[in-house]
């Protein structure tokens, strides 16, 4: 994502991508940049957003592929075109606040799209393993990240597997593992509603 907050866009064409291709079609790679330009109101493109809207926003219009919206780091001029979209988003669907809800969601609809706090050099210090410590993060969620599966370890217990927008050098080749400790999980990946798209066939 660069220097700028787009976190949310990255997390959102992430839950389409994955409802695209659980609903058959091909597996698309769309375009962050027009949630930065377009996905307005009160999201703030490269100054932060939610999920949420953002997959409300792309349920309305649709997304291009990044191939013809590519990705430039900054805010910009709003630049849509609906005749070039490439999904087939049908509906937006709202897990419960729960472990247990977002596996619901995982399963049935593939990639998630979920908030974490992700200041505190526990999070964005990782290097690997599983985080297990709920304390050590806080529950002032900041970041939007994508989950995309759910394990268990023998030590460390339950755990949901998170991919970030930070590059393949950071954690594991981009990737973070968070447990299910506390209430909401270790950096509060269940503080708030996990969200996802219903896609349906070309």
């Amino acid at each position: 994502q660069g220097q700028c907050g787009s976190c949310w866009t990255f997390s959102a064409t992430g839950a389409i991508e994955g409802s695209e291709f659980v609903a058959g079609n091909d597996l698309p790679i769309l375009s962050e940049q027009q949630f930065v330009d377009c996905a307005h109101f009160p999201n703030m493109g490269c100054n932060g957003g939610v999920m949420g809207l953002a997959l409300g926003y792309a349920k309305r219009h649709q997304v291009e592929a990044e191939v013809d919206y590519p990705y430039e780091a900054v805010n910009g001029k709003c630049r849509f075109k609906k005749s070039k979209t490439v999904t087939n988003i049908k509906k937006k669907k709202c897990a419960k606040k729960s472990f247990k809800g977002l596996k619901t969601n995982l399963k049935k609809y593939g990639p998630t799209s979920i908030s974490v706090a992700a200041s505190e050099t526990y999070f964005h210090g990782y290097t690997g393993g599983i985080l297990t410590d709920p304390k050590e993060c806080g529950l002032q969620l900041d970041h939007g990240v994508l989950a995309v599966g759910w394990g268990n370890d023998s030590e460390a217990g339950d755990y949901f597997i998170v991919k970030n927008s930070w590059t393949t050098g950071w954690g594991e080749a981009g990737y973070v593992r968070l447990g299910a400790q506390g209430k909401h999980g270790v950096c509060g990946f269940v503080k708030q509603h996990p969200h996802n798209v219903i896609s349906k066939k070309n």
